[in-house]
């Protein structure tokens, strides 16, 4: 049995609908990740590293030496999140532009059928690769985070023991992280 064509219409206009609900939902989840704590962690992060880097050139406890890798793991992956959070949200804008064309085309009989198919089973192709992705990141983003806050005050403990007690300047100033 196959579709007339105003069956073939509103089935793509509500799956449009579909994938733009999806899209739209990651997107405000990502857009609603708390962007000053990243950028605090960032801050702490680019700061330690740099002392640990500069300043620690002693052999370390395995212990420490295992913190360190933690921070630096989480430090670096909060860094990716911060560099791709914008380009994931532009290209999730530039799907919800052809969304809105091609809907705007279905309602106006714009476009037929075969060419129909294959732009839904583009965009849906297409929105599903950058929902997943989205998400993919959302959860390392979290994760990340939950790593960096769990190793931290060992981090700091540890730069501490290399300098003097103290925590370097710049970062003492913000320590409300």
């Amino acid at each position: 049995m196959s579709c007339t064509n105003s069956e073939l219409y509103e089935k793509g206009t509500k799956q449009l609908d579909s994938l733009e609900g999806a899209m739209g939902l990651i997107s405000k989840e990502i857009l609603s990740s708390d962007t000053l704590q990243l950028q605090k962690a960032l801050e702490r992060f680019t700061t330690y590293r740099l002392f640990i880097k500069t300043n620690v050139n002693d052999t370390i406890l395995p212990g420490e030496a295992e913190n360190i890798k933690r921070f630096f793991a989480s430090g670096t992956a909060l860094e990716a999140y911060s560099k791709n959070r914008p380009v994931l949200l532009e290209r999730a804008g530039l799907i919800h532009t052809q969304i809105t064309k091609l809907r705007n085309d279905i309602s106006n009989l714009l476009i037929d059928e075969q060419v129909l198919m294959m732009a839904l089973e583009k965009e849906n192709k297409t929105s599903a690769e950058l929902t997943g992705l989205m998400l993919e990141q959302q959860k390392k983003y979290y994760s990340a985070l939950q790593e960096f806050k769990q190793v931290l005050p060992l981090t700091e403990e540890f730069i501490r023991k290399h300098n003097k007690g103290d925590l370097p300047t710049l970062v003492k100033q913000n320590e409300d992280f």
